[in-house]
């Protein structure tokens, strides 16, 4: 009852899960998977896709650290 996954797969498993977790349409990750897949000579389309989905990336990874700051301030004043 267990898989055997090799590197390449747990790869694009842990691309996906990470996708999922920022809430990327599964539409959009089959667009990236194909693309790594079989990249094409024009990434117009692809470019404007990863360019929103780094925008989204930075802009959670800017709220996460904000959250840190903050607990890290709790942290502090349940020390004193």
């Amino acid at each position: 009852g267990y898989r055997a996954y090799g590197t390449s797969q747990l790869e694009r498993l842990a691309f996906i899960r990470h996708c999922r977790a920022l809430e990327i349409p599964l539409a959009e990750i089959r667009r990236l998977l194909d693309f790594v897949a079989r990249p094409a000579d024009e990434c117009g389309d692809i470019d404007r896709l990863i360019d929103e989905q780094l925008l989204k990336v930075r802009a959670r990874l800017k709220s996460m650290h904000a959250l840190e700051r903050q607990l890290a301030e709790l942290r502090k004043r349940c020390d004193a």
